[in-house]
């Protein structure tokens, strides 16, 4: 069983994203410790279905539908792609409110910009 760490947002209220893909999992509320076990029967794929999360959390943040992230492990049946994989079981480690990381660093992003580009500002 292969399984590693990963990145994944939540809704707001700590609640799985409902995307339309049929998962047994869509509007739970997750904290520290849920894990989450897709049932057998469907063949797990990004973009399609699976419990997903990226390695990287910039690429996560693209997904992202609310400031609430989560540190998960992802094990089972994992298929990976370049910014994310979709896996059979994802189990959260932690939950935290990002709003202000997130601000933070888009203030960084903005004052770096305006350094590297004084024409920008």
């Amino acid at each position: 069983m292969t399984e590693f760490l990963a990145w994944h947002f939540l809704r707001e209220g700590r609640k799985v994203a409902d995307y339309g893909s049929g998962s047994p999992f869509a509007n739970t509320t997750v904290s520290a410790g849920t894990k989450l076990v897709l049932p057998p029967g469907r063949e797990i794929a990004p973009c399609e279905y699976g419990l997903h999360a990226s390695v990287r959390p910039i690429d996560a943040l693209q997904y992202a539908t609310s400031s609430i992230i989560q540190r998960v492990r992802l094990s089972g049946t994992i298929v990976e792609r370049a910014d994310k994989a979709a896996a059979s079981e994802r189990e959260t480690l932690w939950v935290m409110d990002a709003s202000l990381a997130l601000h933070i660093s888009a203030v960084n992003f903005a004052n770096t910009t305006t350094l590297l580009n004084p024409d920008a500002s």
